[in-house]
């Protein structure tokens, strides 16, 4: 009886620890396609902010940011392969979801503020960046670790100064009075009052 119960005890402990190594063993695996599909997409997002983006004065820096999006990527794949995986995976993971937020709302500016880009690049970068938030989203679940929706910078609006209003002044309109004259000739009077004439005959 005891050996029995022993025995179904250990099977029932082997059965834990097999699912719960099988549990692991497809949560690595996801991470894994997760984290190589975000790199697939950092990689394709790479390029359209080097063509799309390539004539903004602050390119540089964000093509650089774009990158590290990349090989922050790489990095969690690369963790997610080791033995002791999940710890190192998580603080990569975290780091990721920072800096591709911070991406995020880097190009949000750029597209509020600049005209210095390519608008089918620009559609192709914004669409790209979408299915890496779906994506980075699945991974941080996946991991037990919150993701949440990250608002924009606000981007302040310049109103151009307005143009002076040049308005017409009306002048005035001063109404001369003119002299009244009257004028006898040959029983014939003509008078002038206001600038209109009056003429009368035999008075």
């Amino acid at each position: 009886m005891t050996k029995t119960f022993a025995t179904m005890t250990m099977a029932a402990l082997a059965t834990i620890v097999g699912v719960s190594e099988t549990r692991a063993q497809s949560l690595q695996n996801r991470v894994e396609e997760a984290s190589f599909e975000l790199m697939q997409q950092a990689g394709s997002l790479t390029l359209e902010v080097r063509y799309g983006y390539r004539r903004h004065p602050h390119y540089d820096r964000i093509y650089e940011d774009v990158v590290d999006v990349y090989q922050r990527a790489a990095q969690v794949r690369e963790a997610a392969g080791t033995t002791n995986w999940l710890p190192q995976v998580k603080a990569d993971a975290a780091e990721l979801a920072e800096l591709f937020h911070h991406v995020r709302e880097v190009i949000a500016d750029v597209e509020a503020t600049s005209p210095y880009t390519s608008s089918f690049h620009r559609g192709r970068a914004l669409r790209t960046l979408g299915r890496m938030d779906d994506a980075l989203g699945h991974l941080m679940d996946d991991l037990g670790m919150p993701y949440g929706e990250v608002t924009p910078t606000p981007v302040p609006v310049v109103v151009p100064p307005s143009r002076p209003v040049h308005r017409r002044v009306q002048k005035p309109v001063v109404h001369r009075s003119r002299p009244n004259v009257s004028l006898h000739r040959g029983g014939v009077t003509i008078r002038s009052r206001n600038g209109r004439f009056g003429i009368t005959i035999g008075r």
